[in-house]
Formats: structure tokens, sequence, C-alpha cells
């Protein structure tokens, strides 16, 4: 079973700690990039490869694990925020779910989709939630890559926390 966060800086982390890249376009090519975003057949070859890159990921995932618990983003409020969302367009994490919901139902694997309500503000040893973050902006929360438990002072990865707190809420479902 695996817990996975959705994220910008990795595209997936595992509870078990695996972090998965968002596939980039190289920034010096940026300038021609643009002169060749107007041709169809470049945005289609960019497409295609996000594509593939999802696909080979999420296959990957269903093959290794029975159970898949990820986080129910709401992507069409967070697409609201324009600092961020090309950055949430280039993730595809709509795509990346649905490939997951019919790869599951093909292989016979069980996808559990969750609340992602405070899954990297709690810590994942104690269960406790941190309120040393609530008074934190946006901008300063998603800067915080780690930090200690206030309560049992594990040193947590924020991502990987979070993973693995929801794995556990989405096992939480099956009991």
């Amino acid at each position: 079973s695996v817990g996975i966060d959705l994220g910008l800086k990795s595209l997936t982390i595992t509870s078990d700690g695996q972090k998965e890249d968002i596939l980039k376009v190289d920034d010096g090519l940026n300038k021609q990039l643009r002169i060749w975003e107007r041709k169809k057949s470049i945005k289609k070859h960019i497409a295609e490869r996000r594509r593939d890159n999802l696909h080979k990921l999420t296959t990957r995932l269903v093959k290794d694990y029975d159970t898949i618990v990820v986080e129910n983003l709401s992507v069409k409020n967070m697409m609201k925020n324009h600092h961020l969302s090309a950055s949430i367009a280039n993730a595809s994490w709509g795509t990346l779910i649905s490939q997951l919901k019919y790869k599951c139902a093909w292989y016979g694997k069980k996808l559990i989709i969750i609340d992602p309500k405070n899954t990297s503000r709690i810590c994942h040893e104690c269960k406790q939630k941190n309120h040393e973050f609530d008074s934190l902006s946006q901008s300063e929360w998603l800067a915080t890559r780690e930090w200690d438990c206030p309560n049992c002072h594990a040193h947590l990865d924020r991502d990987v926390n979070a993973a693995k707190n929801i794995l556990a809420k989405g096992l939480e479902t099956l009991a």
C-alpha cells in the first residue's frame, strides 16, 4: 500500500519516500520554445511527452502497489492562483488521477481518494497538528520543506509526512 502526496516541487511523493520530478523544459530553451509553441506539432509533441511520462509513472505505481491512496485536490480552485497556475497545469494532476483510476480498475487494484485537509500539518508519528503553521501565509507555508514536530520532536520532510498521512487516512477507510 502507498500514500501519494501530489506536489509542485516533486510531482508525486510516496509514503515510502520516493519522489518523482515534474518534467520541465530547459529554461535556456524558453525563447526558442515560445517560437515553436506557435506550431501545433510542437505543442502536440510536448503534450505527448507529458502524457507518456504520466503513463509510465502510473503504470509503475499500479504494478508496484495493491492499494494506492491519493489526495483529492481542488485543481480548478487552485488554478485561480496566478502564481501557481502554470506549475499546476504542468503537473497534470487531473490526468494523473484519471490514469490511476482506470489502471487500478484494469489491474484489479484499489484506489482510494481522500480529503487532503491538514495532511502535511499533522505529524505522522504522534498524530498532533502543528499549530505553528496556522499563522503562516500560503507562500511561507509552501516554502517550508522540513519541520520539527513540537510535540514528539520528529524531524519531518513535509511531503513525505503528507504522503504517510494520506496513506493512513486511506487505510482507515478500509477498516
